[in-house]
């Protein structure tokens, strides 16, 4: 491979096969390296499996729900596969060695004009409890259980445990939920928050707020665990544990160092475009610090793709990223949360005409503006399918649309969406 490619994307998760593709359509001649599965681990071992779990309990088990979710996910990495058809796909570990060149294992010495890293991220350990793969697991392992046990305690109330909490549960187990910090969701809005641990209390999922462990201790038997809370010391047994305590960015290996590209705080700063301080190479996905979610990776990745082109793409915005999280019920942001002086307007399910009739009702809408106008700034919804509303409001906020504007749609009835509508009706009379 002695012809220098245009762009070589190091791997193919949700950022690189993205950027990868948007790269061919744009005509630049790409190779794709990746060591595992093309799909990465949204598509193998995160956001697609997950989302099967919590599609509701399979009457045959977890371990039908986890077989019919392999399936799934062949289908899914045959499509990017087709998506990459325009590409060269290495299978293989690549690492920088100099300007412009990479090693790939099993294929020797790439160049490329522009190289743009999309590494992702893996579990991050816990001190106190190492993983092993069978008592101590992290979400790669929890989307493969074939079996839930009767006791689990889930470390770790962010997304990830959030929704493996809510899974466990469902399928049968007696699930305590440990955090750190003062509620559940500290990175999400406290409004939401609230909301998911009033569902999680009558669901019988023991939450533990402001609590670390402080000591554990694996056996045949299981884990023990020493519990320090707001009450005191609590002992808390369980068969297995989950620890869901955040993420780390993949920066290992990669000969940065040949290139001279720092990482700071554990990531790789880069600007809108995933440009790096090295001209030539972007970081996109997870490399990029958070929020570590696969759409964001995707937007910075066409991003990538068209600044590699030549082409000046509009940056990627973080007040543009919606935050979602599947529990029952679901949570869905996008934009600010209310802030001194603006204008909030709300509406709940409770008195939507579908909620009540088919008895969703928990949760609702509250959308964020400016006092001055009535720009929309954010929106925040809790109930049942709101991660499918929350996309269109994020689109409202980035073009700049106001309350008024969303106040003169006409919504279909009956539908949850009519909530928008009426929270809109709602923050007008403020303004």
């Amino acid at each position: 491979m002695t012809e220098p490619f245009d762009l070589a994307v190091v791997g193919a998760g949700p950022g690189g096969y993205v950027c990868a593709a948007r790269a061919v359509e744009l005509g630049l001649r790409v190779a794709v390296m990746e060591p595992a599965e093309l799909g990465g681990v949204c598509l193998n071992r995160g956001c697609i499996p997950t989302k099967g779990l919590l599609d509701g309990p399979d009457p045959d088990g977890i371990g039908a729900r986890v077989r019919r979710n392999a399936e799934a996910i062949a289908r899914l990495r045959r499509g990017v596969a087709h998506l990459l058809k325009g590409a060269t796909v290495l299978a293989g570990r690549a690492r920088l060695t100099g300007t412009g060149r990479l090693e790939v294992e099993g294929h020797g010495t790439v160049a490329a004009r522009r190289v743009v890293l999309a590494t992702g991220s893996r579990p991050r350990a816990l001190a106190e409890l190492p993983f092993d793969g069978a008592r101590v697991i992290s979400s790669d392992e929890a989307v493969a259980l074939e079996r839930v046990p009767g006791r689990v305690a889930v470390i770790g109330a962010g997304a990830v445990g959030c929704e493996f909490a809510d899974v466990l549960a469902a399928y049968g187990a007696d699930v305590t939920l440990v955090e750190a910090a003062e509620r559940l969701l500290p990175a999400e809005d406290p409004w939401a928050a609230k909301l998911l641990a009033r569902a999680f209390d009558a669901r019988g999922i023991a939450v533990r707020t402001a609590t670390r462990v402080a000591a554990a201790e694996t056996g045949p038997e299981g884990v023990r665990m020493a519990l320090a809370g707001p009450k005191g010391n609590e002992d808390v047994a369980c068969d297995l544990v989950l620890v869901a305590v955040g993420r780390q960015a993949n920066v290992e290996g990669l000969g940065l160092e040949r290139v001279g590209l720092e990482v700071v705080d554990g990531i790789v700063p880069v600007d809108g475009a995933g440009r790096t301080a090295v001209p030539g190479v972007f970081a996109i996905g997870d490399l990029t610090g958070p929020p570590l979610l696969a759409h964001r990776a995707s937007a910075q990745g066409r991003a990538a793709a068209e600044a590699a082109a030549g082409r000046e793409p509009e940056p990627v915005a973080p007040g543009r990223i919606p935050a979602c999280v599947y529990t029952h019920p679901q949570i869905a942001t996008v934009g600010a949360r209310p802030e001194a002086g603006d204008v909030v307007g709300e509406a709940f399910f409770r008195a939507n005409g579908l909620g009540v009739v088919t008895g969703r009702t928990e949760g609702g809408v509250r959308l964020v503006a400016e006092a001055d106008g009535g720009r929309l700034k954010g929106a925040q919804l809790v109930g049942a399918g709101v991660t499918e509303q929350v996309g269109l409001l994020g689109v409202a906020v980035a073009a700049g649309l106001t309350v008024r504007d969303l106040a003169r749609g006409v919504f279909p009835h009956p539908t949850l969406s009519e909530s928008v509508h009426e929270a809109a009706e709602a923050a007008l009379k403020r303004l």
